[in-house]
């Protein structure tokens, strides 16, 4: 079974924290460490508070199951760059931004140097290898230096 955990900036200090997403009614969130079982607490809000983090809604992002070469998790709003090799050889390669694609339901690279989607991973066809080289959260000049 493949792992559902969340990513997103604490509100008070910015910090990344992973984990599973609470999404209230209002649009806030909250992510709840992995360690910890929140669904014991759904119902108490004051022990929901302490053990489970504030994040920023325009940073959460799911992460998609698969990890990069040097086995960071990939999750929504990375930049990566990825290249897919045929018969050792190079194939093709993609930059951007991990997006998740409806039209597709898959994760996918919105790819700035070909303006277009191109699927994350594509492994069933060719060995892939990726890389995190930021996320637009933290790293946006990095997008607009590559436009």
């Amino acid at each position: 079974m493949r792992e559902i955990l969340f990513r997103g900036k604490r509100i008070y200090d910015g910090e990344w924290v992973e984990g599973q997403l609470l999404k209230y009614e209002d649009g806030r969130a909250r992510i709840c460490e992995s360690h910890t079982d929140i669904f014991c607490y759904e119902k108490d809000e004051s022990i929901i508070q302490t053990v489970a983090h504030m994040v920023a809604t325009s940073t959460v992002g799911q992460f998609t199951g698969l990890t990069d070469k040097n086995g960071k998790k990939i999750f929504e709003g990375d930049i990566v760059a990825q290249s897919w090799y045929d018969h050792d050889e190079p194939s093709d390669d993609s930059f951007g931004e991990v997006v998740f694609c409806e039209y597709d339901c898959s994760f996918s690279v919105m790819d700035v140097q070909k303006d277009g989607i191109v699927p994350l991973g594509r492994c069933h066809a060719y060995h892939w290898e990726a890389e995190i080289i930021g996320n637009i959260h933290d790293n946006p000049e990095i997008m607009e230096v590559s436009e």
